[in-house]
Formats: C-alpha cells, sequence, structure tokens
C-alpha cells in the first residue's frame, strides 16, 4: 500500500470509526472473496481498512495477499452515513 493510499485509509477510518463495528457486521450490498470460505479461520478476520470505492479496497486487499500480510480478503458494501464505503475484512 503506498503511503498516500494508507493516509487515506487511516483518515477514512477516523471519519467512519462511530460505528464502524457494527457497521462491519451489518453489511449491505455486494461482496467478494478472494478464495473459498474458510470456517477455521473465522475467528481470526479483521477489519483492516475503509474505501471510497470498490477498486482501491480490492487493489488493497490482493496488495495484501501478495505481500503476505494475510491470505484472504473480502470487500463488502457499507451503508451507514451519507456515502456508502467499502470495508476491507481479512482473514490469516
Amino acid at each position: 500500500m503506498t503511503k498516500g493510499r494508507h493516509l487515506r485509509t487511516i483518515a477514512l477510518t477516523a471519519v467512519l470509526s462511530a460505528g464502524a463495528a457494527v457497521a462491519a457486521s451489518t453489511v449491505t450490498g455486494g461482496s467478494s472473496w478472494a478464495g473459498p470460505p474458510d470456517t477455521a479461520s473465522a475467528d481470526s478476520s479483521r477489519v483492516e481498512g475503509y474505501f471510497a470505492n470498490h477498486r482501491d479496497c480490492q487493489q488493497a486487499g490482493q496488495d495484501g495477499v501478495a505481500a503476505g500480510q494475510w491470505s484472504k480478503f473480502q470487500c463488502s458494501l457499507v451503508r451507514t452515513t451519507p456515502r456508502p464505503s467499502w470495508v476491507l475484512t481479512v482473514d490469516g
């Protein structure tokens, strides 16, 4: 992840932090998995960041897989603010 993208992620995370954890568990909209679901790793999933669009979320997820930071990721649409955002959830 580039420094600029990382800073934008931090800024967006700060803006959406109120209720973001609840929003991540009440996802509305589409999602895409980079790999088959693994029920054994469900306990190890965590929110890695929030993005303004699906493309940036997918790119950050793919970058993390390529760098070995996580094995799977999911980008889910969250509609808790007037502007929808995408949450990146990672496993392993």
